[in-house]
Formats: C-alpha cells, sequence, structure tokens
C-alpha cells in the first residue's frame, strides 16, 4: 500500500526544482535567511494517509501533492491513477487560487470547471462548502450577465448604480468604475457564500474535514 510510482516521480522532481531554486537564492542570502531544501526522496509520504501530523498532513495536501501533479507534463496518465487524485487536485487547485485571489478566482472558471470542482468537494464529504459555492457561481454568472451591454463590456453608468453607497457621486473615471465594480462583485458574492448554511467556512475547517477523508478511505488512494 503505497501512492503510484508515477506521482511518486513527480513529487521527487517538483522537490528537485524547489531546491534548484533554494541553492540560486541561497547564494545571496546569510545563513539565517537560507531557503531550507528537501529531502530528494520520499518516506512518510509514500502512505500519506498514515501522517499523524495534521500541520504536515496539511501541507501535503494543499501544496506539495497538487503542485506537483498541477506541473506534471502533458503525457502523465492520470486515468491509471485511483480515483481519488483528480477530485483532490481539483479542490485544492480552487482553493490555492481563492487563498491568491478571494472570489477572482471565478474569473478563469467556465461552467464545466465549476460543476467539476463543486463535484469535488461533494466527493470530499464537503457538501456545505458545496453548495455555498454553487449559490456564488450562480450568483457570478446573473451579475456578469446582466451588467454587460451588447458590445461585451460594462457601461459606467451600470457600474456606477451598482457600486457601493461610499462610491456614489464620484467621477466615472476608469480606476474608479473599475474598483467600485470589484467591491460590488465581491459584496454580492460574499452575500451568496454567507447565505448557505455551511459548516466549514474557513480552509482550517474544511483540511480537518479532509484529514479524516484521507485516513479513513486511503484505499482510494492507491491501486
Amino acid at each position: 500500500m503505497r501512492i503510484p510510482e508515477s506521482i511518486e516521480k513527480e513529487l521527487i522532481k517538483q522537490r528537485k526544482r524547489f531546491n534548484e531554486q533554494a541553492a540560486v537564492l541561497n547564494q545571496f542570502s546569510s545563513q539565517e535567511m537560507a531557503m531550507p531544501t528537501r529531502p530528494e526522496s520520499l518516506s512518510s509520504e509514500l502512505q500519506f494517509w498514515d501522517i499523524n501530523d495534521d500541520d504536515i498532513l496539511d501541507e501535503f495536501l494543499l501544496k506539495e501533492l497538487p503542485y506537483a501533479l498541477l506541473l506534471a507534463p502533458k503525457e502523465f496518465e492520470w486515468s491509471q491513477l485511483p480515483e481519488a487524485y483528480a477530485p483532490l487536485v481539483k479542490m485544492m487547485e480552487f482553493e490555492l487560487e481563492c487563498m491568491s485571489d478571494g472570489w477572482g478566482a471565478l474569473n478563469g472558471a467556465d461552467e464545466e470547471d465549476m460543476k467539476e470542482i463543486i463535484s469535488a468537494f461533494r466527493y470530499f464529504g464537503l457538501v456545505d462548502e458545496a453548495n455555498a459555492l454553487s449559490a456564488v457561481f450562480d450568483r457570478f454568472v446573473t451579475i456578469t450577465t446582466t451588467t454587460k451591454t451588447d458590445t461585451g463590456t460594462s457601461t459606467d453608468a451600470e457600474l456606477n448604480e451598482k457600486a457601493p453607497p461610499e462610491h456614489e457621486g464620484e467621477p466615472n473615471d476608469s480606476v474608479k468604475v473599475v474598483d467600485a465594480n470589484e467591491l460590488y462583485l465581491e459584496n454580492e458574492l460574499g452575500a451568496a457564500y454567507g447565505s448557505v448554511k455551511n459548516a466549514t467556512p474557513e480552509i482550517e475547517d474544511r483540511l480537518a474535514v479532509l484529514r479524516d477523508f484521507v485516513r479513513s478511505h486511503k484505499q482510494q488512494f492507491f491501486n
């Protein structure tokens, strides 16, 4: 019982890339500021579902594993992996994008992408989060559809009309209109997310559920 060899290879390649970058940066850093390197072999990660330290397992599930697989070459054979890896990477990629860009993560997702992301959350038992994201995406589609003109761009008047109160009466120059629109969108999507009962609204909550799933469904991570 261990992770597939194809995943092990990608994880080791990722660590080698990281160590190469660290070596370059460390040439210009003091010893106190030097980046630590990673072992270029795996140990407990080969059976990551048995890792008892929550923080170490979280780091592996949220960052190391998805980063390694997202950088895998085009010929990487996803179809040969146990079923849990594809939804895991899909879900963690979205989590990382949200951590970086907030609801801006939706800008690069079409309806099919969001269906797969929402399905991935459901797969791991995060039903509340899946329902909340469904409400968010429905609102996102409504807003981005109804605030477009025939030419496909939003008008200053439309954006100003939807701006939060603190933006009312401000000049409609492009920067302020974009800021107002982003605030309006952020407020609306936040309200949509909060309108759904959700026991896992924070990433820490969701990682706890994911850890439990991984440890109790280990057979879904090896062939």
